[in-house]
C-alpha cells in the first residue's frame, strides 16, 4: 500500500483536493454518493452533490488507486478525515477495512504496521481505527 501511495502520490493529493471542494459529499462510491443531509438512495442526477462528469472523475481516480470502495469523510469540530477504503470485508460494523486516511490533525493511536491486528484481541473495542502514518497528513488506516 505505501509504494502504491509513493507512486500515485500526485493522485491521491488530488483526489483529497477534490473532496474538499465537495466537502458536503461524505461519501462518494462507484454507484452512489452520499450528502451530509441526504443519505437517500438513489436520487436524481441533480442532487448527486456534483456533476456526473465529476462523479467519472472520482471513479477513475478510485480505479488507478486501488481503492474499491471509494471514500468517505469524517468531520468534528477538529476538522475533516477522509478515508479512502482500499480494501474490505464483511458488513458495515462486523467487518473490517483497510486503506489510507488523511488529516490535517494528528491521528492516533498510531502503530509501526498494521499486517497484524496491532491490538490485543481483549483489549479492543467493538469498532476501532488504528494508523500507520507514512507522511505528514497522510496515515495507512485499519478498522475493525
Amino acid at each position: 500500500m505505501i509504494k502504491n501511495f509513493e507512486k500515485y502520490e500526485a493522485e491521491f493529493n488530488e483526489l483529497i483536493k477534490m473532496s474538499n471542494e465537495d466537502s458536503k459529499v461524505i461519501r462518494i462510491a462507484h454507484d452512489f454518493t452520499r450528502l451530509e443531509n441526504n443519505w437517500a438512495w438513489p436520487r436524481p442526477e441533480s442532487e448527486l452533490g456534483f456533476s456526473r462528469q465529476r462523479w467519472d472523475q472520482y471513479r477513475s481516480l478510485f480505479e488507478k488507486l486501488g481503492l474499491d470502495s471509494g471514500l468517505s469523510r469524517e468531520t468534528d469540530s477538529d476538522g475533516a478525515v477522509v478515508y479512502l477504503t482500499a480494501f474490505s470485508k464483511g458488513m458495515v460494523n462486523r467487518g473490517s477495512s483497510k486503506g489510507y486516511a488523511y488529516s490535517e490533525k494528528e491521528l492516533s493511536p498510531l502503530f509501526n504496521s498494521l499486517d497484524q491486528n496491532p491490538i490485543e484481541p481483549q483489549k479492543r473495542n467493538k469498532h476501532d481505527v488504528v494508523y500507520r502514518k507514512i507522511k505528514e497528513h497522510w496515515y495507512l488506516s485499519y478498522d475493525w
